[in-house]
C-alpha cells in the first residue's frame, strides 16, 4: 500500500502498527515547541456505539507522546513507553481526523515526561500524559534527524 502524505506533514515509517492502523502523521511546530499529529478516520475506526474506538486514541496519544521524545538535544533513535494515562473527555463522532498535540514536560537521565491533546473539529476528545525511554538503535543518527528536521 502507498502511502499518501498530506502536505505540511511527515510521515515515521518504522511503526507497522500505526501504518496499518493509520497511518499517522506529525509535524514539529518549533516556535511553541510542540509536536503536533493527525491521522483520517475511516468507517473501521468506530466502535459499535458509533464513537472513535478508544484504543484508536490511545493509539494516537502514544505516537505523539513517543514523537515528542524528539523535540530533546538528549533524543536517540525512537522511544518506547514506559507509563501513560488517558482520560477521556468527549467521544469522536462523525470525524475525518483527529488531531494531538503533544509537549515535553520532563527529562531525566533515562526517562523523558510528557503530555498532551487529542481533538476534533468538533473539540478535545481526550487528554493524556506519559513517560517514554529513549533507545539507540544503530540507525540513530538518520533517524533523530529526519524527525528533528521534519522529514519523511
Amino acid at each position: 500500500m502507498s502511502i499518501v502524505i498530506p502536505e505540511g506533514w511527515s510521515h515515521y515509517s518504522r511503526d507497522q502498527f500505526e501504518n496499518h492502523l493509520g497511518p499517522l502523521f506529525y509535524r514539529v511546530d518549533r516556535e511553541r515547541s510542540r509536536l503536533l499529529a493527525m491521522m483520517h478516520i475511516g468507517e473501521h475506526h468506530y466502535n459499535g456505539i458509533g464513537t472513535v474506538h478508544g484504543g484508536v486514541t490511545m493509539t494516537m496519544a502514544d505516537y505523539a507522546l513517543c514523537l515528542v521524545a524528539f523535540l530533546s538535544p538528549n533524543a536517540m533513535a525512537g522511544a518506547v513507553t514506559v507509563n501513560m494515562k488517558v482520560d477521556f473527555i468527549g467521544g469522536a463522532r462523525n470525524c475525518d481526523t483527529l488531531r494531538a498535540e503533544a509537549e515535553l514536560v520532563h527529562e531525566t537521565g533515562k526517562l523523558m515526561f510528557g503530555r498532551g491533546q487529542i481533538e476534533t473539529d468538533s473539540g478535545p476528545i481526550a487528554v493524556f500524559s506519559g513517560c517514554v525511554k529513549p533507545y539507540a538503535t544503530r540507525e540513530d543518527s538518520a533517524i533523530t534527524r529526519q524527525v528533528r528536521a521534519g522529514e519523511s
